[in-house]
């Protein structure tokens, strides 16, 4: 399951969905994301969205691989609103599921030292709730500030050891 502000289809999700089908796991992927989801956004939708889907996915997933922060970036958000609200979306997806994986944020040129910053807490976060943490931040980026096709492809790829050491 992806949790987001902004994953599609075709980016690492092709490499996590390729690995998966090698493997031959039943493959169920969901995508819950939307453009410029807050962090806040996303655990008020989780606490107040009468989504049986999300919430169906949400206790049967072997995986919820959570991306977010991108609108804190963009809005200047402070740290300290950013480590609340994501410990409290942590503690939201706890109520239905404990294996978390968290996105680290690409670097993007622009806001450098807000990502290192953002990444430390996101780091901190999972160490605390015994959480997979995949750093992307040094991923190659193109010049619209999104990873390439190469960064996609190694984004995927870290995904794919994260799950594949989860369930040796």
């Amino acid at each position: 399951m992806l949790l987001g502000d902004g994953v599609n289809k075709g980016n690492y999700y092709q490499e996590i969905n390729k690995f998966l089908t090698n493997q031959n796991k039943n493959i169920d992927m969901y995508n819950y994301s939307k453009k410029n989801l807050s962090i806040k956004e996303l655990t008020t939708d989780l606490i107040y969205q009468n989504n049986p889907t999300l919430k169906e996915y949400l206790i049967k997933s072997n995986l919820i691989i959570l991306s977010i922060g991108e609108k804190e970036i963009k809005d200047n958000e402070s740290l300290l609103n950013i480590e609340t609200d994501m410990n409290n979306l942590i503690q939201e997806i706890k109520k239905y599921n404990y294996n978390i994986c968290i996105l680290s944020k690409y670097k993007n040129n622009i806001n450098d030292k807000k990502v290192s910053e953002i990444n430390k807490i996101y780091k901190s976060i999972s160490k605390e709730n015994n959480l997979i943490y995949i750093n992307i931040e040094n991923i190659p980026i193109l010049n619209n500030n999104y990873p390439s096709k190469k960064g996609n492809k190694d984004i995927g790829n870290l995904i794919v050891k994260a799950i594949d050491l989860k369930y040796k």
